[in-house]
């Protein structure tokens, strides 16, 4: 199937597997998904993300979050493989209220799986994700 890009937008329903999360459809958009993350330590998998060989410098991502403040942990390889870098996820006013998060990355280049691994405190419910997007380092 050949090798995915990382500096596209890409759906964050765009999964190779997954733990402790859940697709749910957008509201009035009867055909666009985000991922509803539960569990605390829940992630998803992308197979076969080629960052090239310059790598990614910077991630973004559109979230949404009505609880306590959380993260997402960009790992390589395995959910507790290198870690790339890790984004902030704070309550954004509501779990429908998204927002666009970005922080600096290294040590992301060539082929590897990629790792969302999930974390903070839950009460049934963690973050949403909608999208992302990495950019090259400069």
């Amino acid at each position: 199937v050949g090798a995915f890009n990382p500096y596209a937008q890409t759906d964050a329903a765009t999964i190779c597997y997954e733990k402790g999360v859940k697709t749910k459809q957008r509201e009035g958009d009867k055909q666009g998904v985000y991922v509803s993350v539960n569990d605390d330590g829940g992630y998803i998998k992308v197979k076969g993300v080629d960052f090239g060989k310059d790598g990614a410098g910077t991630f973004a991502a559109s979230v949404a979050n009505g609880g306590q403040s959380a993260t997402i942990a960009l790992h390589l390889d395995a959910a507790d493989g290198p870690l790339i870098g890790t984004l902030p996820v704070p309550n954004t006013g509501d779990w429908g209220t998204w927002q666009t998060k970005t922080t600096a990355i290294s040590g992301a280049s060539g082929t590897h799986d990629l790792y969302f691994v999930f974390n903070g405190q839950t009460n049934g419910h963690l973050l949403n994700i909608d999208n992302w997007k990495f950019e090259r380092n400069k």
